[in-house]
């Protein structure tokens, strides 16, 4: 729907505005629910809606000097951007500088290639990374081995600043 989709370009707008009033720099773009493709849509055209509403923000992002991260997340929480690869695309697609990937360490273990690829692969997109288990802990609350994600870093972080987020045991 045409009408939903200037709605949705608006509230991005908003919020980017809203990050750059508080002093933030960088917003997150992950809403699982929100991005979820209706059964009636192609992946083809769900792909062009996207890019046609990012790309109403991607000025006002550069404007404010804010970076918008693309977080790809598991198939159980959405069925659009699964992979580090197809957030990938839509970031190239979208081709701003301001326009980064986050990496998840829950998302990266719904992969099926290996963290540590994953992170080297997107070293020149990356520019924040959630530190949580597959089971949405901190690291070392579940089963996630984040020893590759850890190796991945340690040879992208001289090419790249990274903020890294570690969530805190509760």
């Amino acid at each position: 729907d045409p009408e939903v989709r200037g709605r949705t370009a608006d509230s991005l707008l908003g919020l980017v505005r809203l990050c750059a009033d508080l002093g933030g720099q960088v917003r997150l773009f992950v809403s699982p629910a929100q991005r979820g493709i209706l059964d009636r849509i192609a992946l083809h055209d769900a792909w062009g809606y996207a890019v046609e509403t990012l790309s109403k923000v991607v000025s006002e992002v550069e404007r404010q000097g804010i970076t918008l991260c693309v977080e790809p997340l598991s198939p159980h929480e959405t069925n659009f951007i699964n992979t580090a690869a197809e957030a990938s695309m839509l970031i190239k697609e979208l081709n701003s500088p301001n326009v980064k990937l986050i990496l998840d360490g829950k998302a990266m273990s719904s992969e099926q290639t290996a963290p540590d690829q994953i992170v080297l692969a997107n070293g020149d997109i990356l520019a924040h990374v959630h530190a949580n288990d597959a089971n949405r802990g901190y690291p070392g609350s579940g089963t996630t081995d984040f020893r590759p994600v850890a190796e991945g870093l340690g040879r992208v972080l001289p090419l790249v600043g990274l903020e890294v987020a570690v969530p805190l045991e509760a």
